[in-house]
């Protein structure tokens, strides 16, 4: 139990036996074509960590993001922006390669600013420069960026981008805004409750379950979302999409089922039933004792397997909850009928994607109503069969902005 993964991801291999900390490394090398990471510098570090002690992976990204950020504060003090805003997005890469093994605490808070503070030195450096948001929601803030699209101002296609519960809406830029951006495309990205910032933000997830349901805080949330676009006179309401990967696919396909705002949606994949994926999941021994015992093997096989315990800290810390069983009982309710999802729709999965994955993508496929609808599953030909196809981005990229634009009815202008 001590090997057991946390979620079925890719099916190659790297450098790392453990298969958690082997996707990690996957996912940040993706970033290298939109200036996100360095190779030789990710190989580099990689190579340096005992992955057998998880302080050693947090030691050795946060140096080499240390002396990445070190390298942008000096091209920034000669005047050397473009410099200064490429050093700045790896440094904050390398902070978020780091934050994948703090535990919930103040230097997981410390880490987060790290990360906020090296993507907000690069986004002013942007051209057109990437704004800071922050999103009236019940009383808080849900903080974010406004990602502008290249070219001439005016309304434009807007995609909101949501990703699942351990990432940052930092680091979601490489996920659609910096391929979106050449395209015509603008883009929102947001931390959402249940993701790993929203407690430093004030969001109190448990509150907000026990007032609205699961489904309900989600789509609360992206409402406000929704509403804080349509505010804006850059966005082209007729065109307003959301594309969510991994548990963001849940999220926007709870979104999708209540607000006709969106004119389309992608999913990587579509989730309507987190209970049932998790259950899965789930190694088999856990599925079948009671919920008190759940706890207790859980922390048995987290002393074997140290990243396991960590992971699970965190995967707890973004929902607000003590323990797996409260945990699992609190995502009982996160169910969508997808008949209820009227606009267009984009179904995606991979091979190596868990089969209850592939299984509800296929499912949500056959049962939404417009017969605008699309699936692709990338096998491992494609290079592009890992979780949320992070071992080949540009493939995903091109399958998803040219679906749009189709849907949408858009041709962007060439980029000068």
């Amino acid at each position: 139990m001590g090997d057991q993964k946390v979620f079925q991801r890719h099916g190659q291999r790297l450098i790392f036996a453990n298969d958690d900390l082997d996707f990690f490394l996957l996912q940040f090398l993706g970033y290298v074509p939109y200036e996100g990471a360095s190779v030789g510098e990710c190989l580099h570090t990689a190579a340096q960590i005992n992955e057998k002690d998880p302080a050693s992976w947090v030691r050795e990204w946060t140096q080499l993001a240390a002396r990445v950020e070190s390298l942008a504060a000096a091209a920034a003090a000669n005047g050397h922006d473009e410099s200064a805003r490429k050093h700045y997005l790896r440094a904050s890469t390398y902070h978020r390669a780091a934050s994948a093994l703090i535990p919930p605490g103040e230097a997981m808070r410390h880490n987060w600013d790290a990360i906020r503070r090296c993507f907000q030195a690069a986004a002013a450096r942007c051209r057109p420069a990437i704004e800071t948001v922050a999103i009236p929601y019940c009383g808080h803030e849900l903080s974010g960026y406004f990602v502008p699209a290249v070219g001439e101002p005016g309304p434009r296609p807007t995609l909101i981008m949501v990703g699942g519960g351990e990432v940052y809406s930092e680091e979601m830029y490489f996920w659609a805004a910096a391929p979106g951006r050449l395209r015509g495309y603008h883009t929102l990205l947001v931390d959402l409750p249940g993701h790993v910032a929203a407690p430093f933000t004030g969001l109190d997830v448990m509150a907000l379950v026990a007032q609205e349901g699961i489904n309900g805080m989600v789509q609360s949330a992206l409402r406000a979302v929704v509403d804080y676009l349509l505010a804006r006179p850059d966005v082209d309401a007729e065109r307003l999409v959301s594309y969510g990967i991994s548990g963001g696919g849940y999220m926007v396909t709870a979104a999708a089922a209540v607000d006709e705002r969106l004119k389309a949606v992608a999913l990587s994949t579509p989730i309507i039933d987190m209970n049932k994926v998790l259950q899965a999941e789930w190694p088999p021994l856990l599925r079948s004792i009671p919920g008190f015992m759940t706890d207790k093997l859980v922390k048995m096989a987290s002393r074997v397997n140290p990243v396991t315990r960590i992971m699970m800290q965190r995967l707890m810390w973004n929902a607000g909850v003590d323990d797996m069983t409260q945990y699992l009982e609190h995502m009982k309710a996160a169910r969508i009928d997808p008949r209820q999802i009227t606009m267009p729709a984009l179904c995606m999965a991979s091979e190596k994607d868990p089969d209850e994955c592939i299984r509800q993508t296929h499912e949500t496929y056959d049962l939404l109503p417009n017969a605008r609808k699309a699936k692709v599953i990338f096998t491992a030909e494609t290079g592009a069969d890992a979780h949320c196809q992070l071992n080949n981005p540009e493939l995903v990229y091109a399958t998803l902005f040219d679906w749009l634009d189709e849907t949408l009815g858009y041709t962007p202008q060439p980029v000068a």
